[in-house]
Parts: C-alpha cells; sequence; structure tokens
C-alpha cells in the first residue's frame, strides 16, 4: 500500500495514462531475469534544501507524469494511474 495522501490533481495532467508498446515489453520482462528498476544510492556533502527538492519532484512529475503512476494489470487493456498527491502540510514560522 502507498503511503500517498490524495487529492485531485491538475486537471491538464489526465489521472489514466495509456501504456507504450514498450511499456508492455518491460511488464512481460519483469516475469524473466529482468530487474528493470533504477537502484541507487545517492550522498551529498551538506543538507539539501527541502522546499527546493519537493519544488523539484513536482515538476519531474508534471514533465513525464508517468514517473507519478502505478501500472494497473488490466487484462483487456493495461494502463497507467496517477497518483494522487497531497498538498505538502503548512509549516509553523
Amino acid at each position: 500500500m502507498c503511503a500517498i495522501a490524495f487529492k485531485e490533481s491538475e486537471p491538464r495532467i489526465p489521472n489514466i495514462l495509456p501504456v507504450t508498446e514498450i511499456d508492455r515489453v518491460a511488464y512481460l520482462l519483469k516475469y524473466g531475469y529482468y530487474n528493470m528498476q533504477i537502484q541507487a544510492v545517492i550522498t551529498f556533502d551538506q543538507h539539501l534544501d527541502t522546499e527546493v527538492l519537493k519544488a523539484a519532484v513536482m515538476l519531474s512529475l508534471d514533465a513525464e507524469p508517468v514517473l507519478g503512476c502505478r501500472f494497473v494489470e488490466d487484462e483487456k487493456r493495461p494502463y497507467w494511474q496517477r497518483f494522487l498527491l497531497a498538498a505538502p502540510p503548512k509549516t509553523k514560522p
């Protein structure tokens, strides 16, 4: 279960996206010897600005919407369903 809270996404980005042929092939390859996930550990010499990082992630999800989606295994027609992200909590001054 994903721990993402939900709200309506921006209307310009659809909540359902079609899969491509590459998506279908990648899905089928998961049953073979292939691990299609990107795995990395990144370290930094200093602390990151969390507000800048949040903004960068949101801009990335708007630029490439499928990154904010889950793959729905529909027998007839699989699709990508967008996670609906909550607004960040307000911090006290």
